[in-house]
């Protein structure tokens, strides 16, 4: 009895040290593989994960994974920069995108396959024949008390350590001229410097970009009405405080003249020019029916979702609210 004890306890003792050899050992091999192809650990995990005759949902792939709906969204934006895959909305939910991969993703993909394969072929190989069949059950059963211990555990949120980038992410929620400039200012003076800057405007922040040349046909009466009442452009935008009117508004702007301080559309074609990105809220622009057609030519916008928003946000520096 008390042999049996103690083997049992020998046996408690060497299992972890042994499973934490082989993690090791296929750690390293991830490690080599990421940094071959040049991926992440998350991303090269995807690209493996994926079935490459078909497309697919992202929702799918999130489940699959495990991951949040911005941590995906986030994987998946750096892997069609790559080109590793093709990133498509969803026809019946603009929420979701549908995926699929490239010829080069296909190629990289068959490649990790291999060289995972190939690191299993070389562990089994110190393995004597006669002994190899028992190992696969043996394995699986571990697998399967490691998930059953895992699940047994408290469910804590997974702490993402990620990388703190060098720029700045700032939500433009106001609509007001003031509050505007002093989005604009700071996103221009954090790119002068040396820090890259994104804007995200989303409800009454999206009036400023509407071109007051440009129209969009197509417009049920509701996103009419919205067209009508909110200010077409950033010309005509109001002082969210002594706004008297208009007659605050227009003195502003002649003090600004007569001190040579760059007007809203100025500041704008300035942050063009210096690289700030501006990402319009889709679900805004769909909420008060404006269209792409009809905002300002701006060399480095693009309408997306709050889920890429937040996934770039939470790496960068700096994060602000106006």
């Amino acid at each position: 009895m008390i042999a049996e004890k103690e083997k049992k306890t020998n046996l408690s003792n060497r299992v972890p040290v042994l499973i934490k050899k082989l993690t090791q050992c296929f750690s390293m091999t991830q490690a080599s593989i990421c940094r071959k192809f040049d991926l992440t650990a998350a991303e090269a995990a995807l690209l493996s994960s994926m079935d490459p005759g078909r497309k697919q949902c992202s929702t799918t792939l999130m489940e699959r994974q495990d991951l949040s709906k911005g941590w995906i969204s986030r994987i998946m934006e750096s892997l069609h920069q790559k080109g590793y895959l093709i990133k498509n909305e969803h026809h019946d939910d603009r929420r979701h995108h549908i995926i699929e991969l490239t010829e080069r993703g296909r190629e990289i993909r068959q490649s990790i396959i291999e060289e995972q394969a190939g690191v299993c072929r070389q562990v089994l190989d110190n393995v004597p024949e006669d002994q190899r069949a028992t190992i696969l059950p043996a394995l699986e059963q571990i697998a399967m008390g490691t998930e059953q211990a895992v699940r047994e555990q408290p469910r804590q949120a997974p702490a993402m350590n990620l990388p703190v980038e060098n720029k700045l992410s700032l939500v433009v929620f106001s609509g007001d001229l003031d509050k505007q400039l002093a989005a604009l200012i700071i996103s221009t003076g954090a790119v002068a410097m040396g820090m890259k800057a994104r804007l995200f405007f989303t409800f009454w922040g999206t009036a400023a970009l509407r071109d007051p040349r440009k129209s969009a046909a197509g417009k049920n009466f509701m996103s009419k009405m919205f067209g009508f009442m909110l200010p077409k452009g950033a010309g005509k935008l109001k002082l969210s405080k002594m706004n008297m009117g208009g007659t605050g508004t227009a003195m502003m702007k002649m003090l600004m003249k007569s001190k040579k301080v760059a007007s809203l559309e100025e500041m704008l074609t300035l942050a063009g020019q210096m690289g700030v990105e501006i990402c319009i809220c889709e679900m805004s622009m769909g909420l008060m029916g404006f269209k792409r057609e009809e905002m300002i030519d701006y060399p480095h916008m693009k309408v997306c979702g709050v889920a890429s928003f937040l996934a770039e946000a939470a790496t960068s520096r700096v994060q602000l609210f106006i």
